[in-house]
């Protein structure tokens, strides 16, 4: 994947910045997931997803608004390695097109 870097006009770039936070919780994730027909890379976390919908009750994705099932939940795999891996005060990641992250932009 390729996207064109935000503070940069027409430079691209081959590494995107990923969040570690919940947009719904604003804690870092445990576990992060997204539906699996959601088409963004950024990821909420799993328990604060089943609190806020077993309220809420819609079942859409907090970040696209896409209808998100319990049974379309996806782990996000390179995000979790990343929640596990790094210390808890990293908020953010660079995820590489191969699927390597640093927590340093590249």
């Amino acid at each position: 994947f390729r996207a064109t870097n935000t503070q940069d006009t027409d430079v691209e770039s081959s590494s995107f910045q990923i969040s570690l936070l919940c947009p719904l919780g604003l804690w870092r994730m445990a576990v992060p997931v997204r539906g699996k027909d959601c088409l963004h890379l950024a990821c909420f976390d799993l328990s604060a997803y089943l609190k806020f919908e077993r309220e809420a009750g819609d079942w859409k994705c907090p970040i696209c608004g896409r209808s998100v099932p319990l049974v379309d939940l996806r782990v996000d795999e390179v995000t979790l390695r990343a929640v596990r891996e790094t210390s808890r005060d990293v908020e953010h990641i660079f995820v590489s097109e191969d699927g390597r992250f640093s927590i340093e932009k590249p």
